[in-house]
């Protein structure tokens, strides 16, 4: 039977998180809304305060749907396949096709393994990776590229490297922990956090490379094995 990384009390808590954190956020965000354009006679502190009231409901409504993202991966039973990488990385470049044309960058990979993994995990985490990347660029055109090293002899190390900013040394392992930003641009702060849930039902690992000229994220995908609960 397929296995699922769920602990059932902490998926029953992550959903009802997302229940009472998304509901009053949006309503609080329409009425924030509704204030401004409802022409009412509003000193400019008080249009700032409203921005200020309808942002940070916003803001709210990100964390709930990265916790909702996140509670979908606790859920799923974990459904292997012999998964040819290039396809997966095909379908999440084809996902953000738009992102991608709109910043004018360039996505590629090379050769990529066939693995034993799980197609619709496979490009969650390749599309997550490739949108952080697409945030952090550092003013020019974004260079992705996917390519594969061979890792321990039962798996293979998959990189996604970019030409942005870089991640700092001493933030390169805070940035799997949930709600540490590596920008201010959009995202709850749990895209990598998601990814380390994903390698760890894998079996595997993730980790931020050392790189000159950008960030390199690594992940190692083994034979599928038990993952751990959430």
């Amino acid at each position: 039977m397929p296995k699922t990384g769920a602990d059932p009390a902490m998926a029953e808590l992550l959903h009802a998180a997302v229940h009472n954190l998304k509901s009053p956020a949006g309503r609080l965000r329409l009425l924030a809304q509704s204030l401004i354009r409802s022409g009412a006679a509003l000193d400019e502190d008080a249009h700032i305060l409203l921005k200020h009231i309808e942002d940070s409901a916003a803001a709210v409504g990100v964390v709930a749907e990265g916790l909702r993202s996140y509670a979908e991966i606790c859920d799923r039973a974990l459904e292997p396949e012999l998964l040819d990488l290039g396809v997966a990385a095909a379908a999440a470049i084809g996902n953000l096709r738009d992102e991608i044309e709109s910043a004018g960058a360039q996505v590629t990979y090379s050769v990529l393994p066939t693995v034993d993994a799980d197609r619709f995990l496979m490009i969650w985490l390749l599309q997550e990776l490739l949108a952080n990347a697409l945030r952090l660029h550092s003013g020019a055109a974004s260079r992705i590229h996917i390519s594969a090293m061979p890792g321990v002899p039962e798996g293979w190390v998959i990189s996604v490297t970019d030409n942005g900013p870089g991640i700092e040394a001493d933030f390169a392992e805070r940035a799997f922990r949930p709600f540490k930003k590596l920008s201010s641009k959009g995202g709850a702060g749990l895209g990598l956090t998601i990814c380390r849930k994903i390698m760890a039902m894998h079996g595997g690992d993730i980790w931020a490379a050392p790189r000159s000229g950008g960030a390199e994220i690594r992940f190692l995908i083994p034979d599928v094995k038990a993952g751990a609960g959430c």
